[in-house]
């Protein structure tokens, strides 16, 4: 019996080790804003935090990209303040967001260096889709007056529908939304520990061990929601089953199912929706499609109200002899971002945006391919 007693010894020492460790943190203070705070999923089941620096590594040239987050959760190159300038926001998933590029090079920032009346938010995240840059913008929309709002399409973005399912069917059927209450939802034993200030010195310890990115204390509270939310769980399990990777093609092909209906319906009423609430905010809504022969063909499809098409390399004879697409990684690079630009600018007029580039200067395009040319012909030596 003598080995029963030293294991209750040892789980008692340990016990009581824990108990001191934890009053001793609790006495510093250090994590009280982390354990105070209430742990639930993100309405998007995952988002960027405000004020904040992540890190990414460019796919072709291996160099670290920071990327910054201002006081809106938006991308930025620094935050800034535009309380006199028009407000347009830029809402999807992993092509908006662009952190596999520098921000200067990403379209939306191309935008911002050329027009002095107009500031353009970037709210992309990556892995988005339809519902959550829509639950995205009902968060934004309390806190700035937006001017114009921008959903950037991409044909992953019906799959993601199915994976996500925010928002209840029959009620955006109606134009009501009723969130799925899953999405935020965490289970009881996450909720325990994140009350304990042991759990947030454990995770810092863990990042400065095996990273050597920077991370704000702060954010750990919510990224414990976000990371244990029964929505992000949902979401996983769904994104790696066979319907989810057979949707877009049977669409495509002209064949849905009827399960493939109801996600199209439910994608339509939550775009339509999405469209009502702008314009009832005094602002104008338009969908970009990227020009991609799948995002194109799905767009043409589901027949989506406002929609434009972006341009692609071919279309411009400075970057017809330039890849629209990273060698190593399926996303626009610097030229391809670029081309988007320049199709905005050029479609300004039918966004009400003519008077925001009355000063733009076209030698700025040639002269932004000569410098994403040295880019990479630095990071080829």
């Amino acid at each position: 019996m003598n080995w029963i007693k030293n294991i209750l010894l040892v789980c008692i020492s340990t016990l009581l080790a824990f108990s001191l460790f934890e009053i001793g943190l609790r006495i510093d203070a250090r994590y009280e804003d982390q354990a105070s705070h209430k742990v639930g999923g993100s309405e998007t089941i995952w988002t960027r935090e405000k004020n904040s620096i992540e890190y990414y590594s460019h796919p072709d040239l291996k160099r670290e990209i920071e990327i910054i987050f201002d006081q809106y959760s938006a991308r930025v190159s620094s935050p800034n303040e535009a309380d006199n300038k028009r407000k347009i926001a830029f809402f999807g998933d992993s092509s908006t967001e662009n952190r596999r590029v520098e921000n200067k090079y990403s379209f939306i920032e191309v935008l911002n260096e050329q027009s002095n009346s107009a500031q353009f938010y970037n709210f992309g995240v990556d892995g988005f889709g339809l519902e959550q840059s829509y639950s995205q913008y009902l968060s934004k929309r309390n806190l700035m007056k937006f001017d114009k709002v921008f959903y950037v399409f991409y044909h992953n973005d019906l799959r993601n529908t199915y994976e996500v399912q925010l928002f209840d069917k029959s009620s955006m059927r109606n134009g009501i939304v009723n969130r799925n209450p899953n999405a935020t939802s965490v289970p009881w034993y996450i909720q325990f520990v994140s009350k304990l200030h042991v759990t947030y010195l454990a995770i810092e310890g863990y990042y400065k061990f095996f990273y050597t990115v920077k991370m704000q204390t702060e954010s750990f509270s919510n990224r414990l929601g976000q990371k244990f939310s029964q929505g992000r769980r949902e979401q996983d399990q769904r994104s790696h089953d066979v319907y989810a990777d057979s949707i877009l093609q049977r669409v495509i092909s002209l064949n849905p199912n009827d399960e493939d209906k109801i996600i199209i319906d439910h994608f339509k009423n939550t775009l339509k929706k999405w469209k009502l609430d702008v314009e009832a905010g005094g602002a104008d809504f338009y969908v970009l499609i990227l020009p991609l022969e799948p995002a194109v063909k799905l767009a043409s499809i589901l027949d989506l109200e406002n929609q434009f098409q972006l341009s692609h390399n071919s279309d411009f004879p400075l970057l017809q002899n330039r890849s629209w697409k990273f060698v190593n990684d399926g996303h626009w690079n610097e030229y391809g971002n670029l081309a988007a630009a320049i199709s905005i600018i050029n479609d300004a007029g039918q966004f009400g945006m003519e008077d925001d580039f009355v000063n733009f200067d076209e030698s700025f395009f040639s002269t932004r391919i000569k410098e994403i040319d040295l880019l990479y012909l630095s990071g080829s030596n």
